[in-house]
């Protein structure tokens, strides 16, 4: 598999996850948002947007945690092989 295989596949994969949740959406609560003021829209989005740049801030800083826990054990196990 090429790595563009490996994009498509991916892209496919997200989209039809995108899909389920808009179907999922549209059995809970209809077709409201299609109606709704698009203030209230853009506020939902906003909202949304937070949220990814909170959880991608999380993830990152977890990220560095634990890049950093790796490099002191490779140094220490380096200062054991000297």
């Amino acid at each position: 598999m090429t790595a563009e295989d490996d994009w498509r596949e991916a892209w496919e994969s997200f989209i039809a996850r995108a899909r389920q949740r808009m179907e999922r959406g549209a059995e809970e609560y209809g077709n409201q948002s299609f109606g709704a003021d698009p203030d209230e829209l853009v506020n939902e989005i906003e909202e949304e947007l937070l949220d990814v740049v909170n959880w991608a801030t999380i993830l990152g800083i977890r990220l560095r945690r634990l890049e950093g826990r790796i490099e002191a054990r490779l140094m220490e196990s380096v200062g054991e092989d000297t």
